[in-house]
């Protein structure tokens, strides 16, 4: 806990180089405690939350934002939502690997403009150390437009969030990873409002049958499904599986594969 506590006040000490900051806020545990952190170091008053939403985003994941911007946010928290329209991005749709920069650049430029309209002068997103060792074309976004990155400048790692959230009694400490829609889609598929959404229902019927932090993933002439490891062994249940079977070939979703390493 020493070690947490160090680090926090690391995060913290990076946070106050700043008089004003934007931060960009997805609903997850990163960007959350980013803003708690934030709020923390520099007042209330003196934080910008920046929230993109769009079609890409599930139904579920928008009711998420919205419980835990009233349940974890400080009441007096300065909230601004930017619609944006990535279907309308002709490299967004085309879905090559590159998808990822080319949405976060288009995203991240948005914030810049609308935190420019109040006032600020910086953003800063909820990267962390973890992040830096895996493939993440966001990464380059980033460093591009100049956005901040305090868990890294502090040495903060994924675990060392969750903890820090749970310390700090934020509701979000232990849910799932999540992540768009359109992260489902295989790349070079393109990527269509139909896809997304036939990709929405299949997971609100997995995830209402209790199947939390599920994935339903196009790949080629296959329909791929990845849900936590404790979990498959009830997936793959005959009552289960045919139901799901059933349910997933009124989408038009076969065959269905079941991914067996679990998320």
């Amino acid at each position: 806990m020493n070690r947490l506590r160090f680090k926090y006040n690391a995060l913290l000490e990076s946070l106050k180089e700043y008089t004003k900051l934007a931060v960009a806020f997805s609903g997850g545990v990163d960007s959350t405690f980013l803003v708690y952190a934030a709020q923390h170091a520099l007042g209330v008053e003196n934080v910008l939350v920046l929230h993109a939403f769009s079609t890409i985003l599930s139904k579920q994941s928008v009711e998420r934002v919205g419980k835990i911007r009233f349940i974890d946010l400080a009441p007096q928290t300065f909230f601004k939502a930017v619609e944006l329209f990535p279907l309308s991005w002709n490299e967004f749709i085309c879905n090559s690997d590159e998808r990822c920069y080319f949405c976060k650049k288009r995203m991240y430029s948005c914030f810049n403009r609308a935190l420019e309209e109040e006032g600020y002068c910086s953003l800063a997103d909820g990267t962390n150390v973890d992040d830096l060792k895996e493939n993440r074309p966001g990464l380059r976004a980033i460093r591009q437009l100049k956005v901040a990155t305090p868990f890294v400048d502090a040495g903060i790692n994924k675990n060392d969030i969750r903890l820090l959230a749970k310390k700090y009694g934020l509701s979000n400490h232990n849910l799932p990873s999540d992540s768009c829609l359109a992260t489902r889609v295989q790349n070079n598929m393109v990527i269509t409002e139909q896809k997304l959404r036939t990709i929405e229902v299949a997971e609100d019927f997995l995830n209402e049958r209790g199947f939390q932090g599920c994935r339903v993933k196009l790949c080629n002439e296959v329909t791929i499904i990845e849900v936590v490891a404790k979990d498959i062994e009830l997936l793959a249940c005959d009552a289960n599986r045919l139901q799901l079977l059933h349910f997933f070939r009124t989408l038009g979703l076969n065959p269905v594969l079941l991914n067996m390493e679990g998320r």
